[in-house]
């Protein structure tokens, strides 16, 4: 008998969702699992949920491969870990906002460049506040900016780094 596939959808040390999609609409299934699922421990809650075919478990998950250890030893499916490409997260900021930069610089004939272009969308936006008298705590926007002054202070960094040859 060949098991359905189940994949984990989102996974926190609190929380994990599965979604069975073979499953969908099979309450009995969704009811024995559960039944099966109760004597494992780390699980606290069990929510199963057979109209979009998924289960949400709660309960201590800061050891995942022990829980999902567990889980496979069910044989009620087939778990299946979402596989990531191993890029850091800052690296796919990094290709993100070059490719932007990229376009902006194409776009523009290279009279701006993105940092130049939010600059100016802040600045206009900071003018239009003061025009309409909504002179306030700083806004969400400040935050960003900031935000963005960090990293792209990192970007030329890195532009520097790769420049020398990658020191």
């Amino acid at each position: 008998m060949t098991l359905p596939k189940g994949e984990i959808v989102h996974h926190t040390t609190a929380r994990m969702r599965i979604r069975i999609p073979g499953k969908k609409n099979n309450p009995e299934f969704f009811k024995s699992l559960e039944k099966s699922l109760k004597n494992i421990p780390e699980i606290k809650t069990i929510r199963p949920n057979p109209l979009t075919g998924s289960l949400l478990l709660e309960g201590d998950f800061s050891a995942a491969g022990q829980v999902t250890d567990l889980l496979e030893t069910n044989k009620f499916f087939q778990l299946e870990i979402p596989k990531t490409d191993g890029t850091p997260l800052r690296q796919k900021v990094y290709q993100s906002f070059s490719i932007s930069n990229r376009f902006v610089k194409d776009h523009s004939r290279g009279e701006l460049d993105l940092p130049i272009l939010i600059f100016l969308m802040l600045v206009g936006t900071g003018i239009y506040q003061l025009v309409r008298s909504e002179v306030r705590l700083p806004p969400w926007y400040t935050a960003f900016w900031y935000a963005l002054g960090v990293f792209t202070k990192s970007l030329m960094d890195l532009e520097a780094i790769d420049d020398d040859g990658g020191e």
